[in-house]
């Protein structure tokens, strides 16, 4: 789920009339129409609708859960959010000129290959707890060393180096959580 998302049920969770919530689902299946007739590409398309599939379905929950119109009361248990994002970090290190292909665990559970890296690389992730994390960096020159480090919440949790001719640095790790 992204920032997005969890922004749209945060404001969801506030809203205490029927009619209002009901307003802005009308508003988020607009914003899917939109997306659906744009030209943005099949992937970027899919994971704005996906998101406003995984909000609509929370509108309609909290819909369903939400008390007498008139009052504005809820009188059921509010829905339970989602867990927080998880914040985590791969990088490599190699020496300033040296070439390097990787492939990482990215934030939707997906496979992602970067074929021609050089030097220090950094990437950036929100995850949500349970989600599995692999980073695996093969050396392109015939000489040198490779360093990777997975990094969750600020602590670096792995640390792997291989040393030589197209040597092979890999690790993975599943963050604590449901």
């Amino acid at each position: 789920m992204t920032k997005h998302t969890r922004a749209l049920l945060d404001i969801a969770a506030r809203i205490t009339t029927k009619e209002d919530l009901r307003k802005l689902s009308a508003e988020t299946l607009a914003a899917k129409t939109i997306i659906e007739k744009s030209s943005l590409t099949h992937a970027a398309k899919y994971l704005f609708l996906d998101d406003l599939d995984i909000a609509l379905r929370g509108l309609d929950e909290r819909i369903t859960h939400l008390g007498d119109p008139s009052t504005g009361l809820a009188t059921t248990t509010e829905i339970p959010m989602p867990p927080e994002p998880i914040s985590v970090e791969y990088e490599i290190i190699t020496g300033p000129h040296m070439g390097w292909s990787a492939t990482y665990e990215n934030e939707e559970g997906g496979t992602e290959q970067i074929t021609d890296g050089v030097g220090r690389w950094k990437k950036k992730l929100q995850v949500t707890p349970g989600s599995y994390l692999s980073l695996s960096v093969q050396n392109s020159e015939d000489f040198g060393s490779i360093y990777v480090y997975i990094t969750v919440k600020g602590e670096q949790v792995k640390k792997v180096e291989s040393q030589g001719a197209y040597c092979i640095a890999s690790t993975s790790y599943t963050v604590p959580g449901s």
